[in-house]
């Protein structure tokens, strides 16, 4: 989901290298958010986490959002590591509820 009207934390857990299994703490992490037909709508940077294990956190802003994003409608969220995609997910822009 993507919560409009505030920032929106996105974050990867645990990145690793697939040929040595080990936790990636230097990488270049950056999102791409993109609409539904595939046009790049805004870009955001993920840093590295402090002491964890490949672990890094971004902010698609508010202010990002506003500007790109509109109820129900859905957007992907791309995320690249020193250039190459690592993953690519759907999600719905919607106001947060109370829970």
């Amino acid at each position: 989901m993507i919560y409009l009207n505030t920032d929106n934390l996105i974050e990867v857990d645990g990145l690793t290298n697939q040929t040595s299994d080990q936790y990636v703490n230097d990488a270049t992490v950056a999102g791409t958010l993109y609409s539904e037909a595939g046009t790049s709508l805004a870009t955001f940077a993920l840093n590295y986490v402090n002491s964890s294990s490949g672990d890094y956190q971004g902010t698609l802003s508010q202010t990002v959002v506003s500007a790109n994003c509109t109820q129900h409608n859905e957007y992907i969220i791309a995320i690249t590591a020193n250039t190459h995609e690592i993953g690519r997910e759907r999600h719905f822009a919607d106001y947060r509820g109370w829970e």
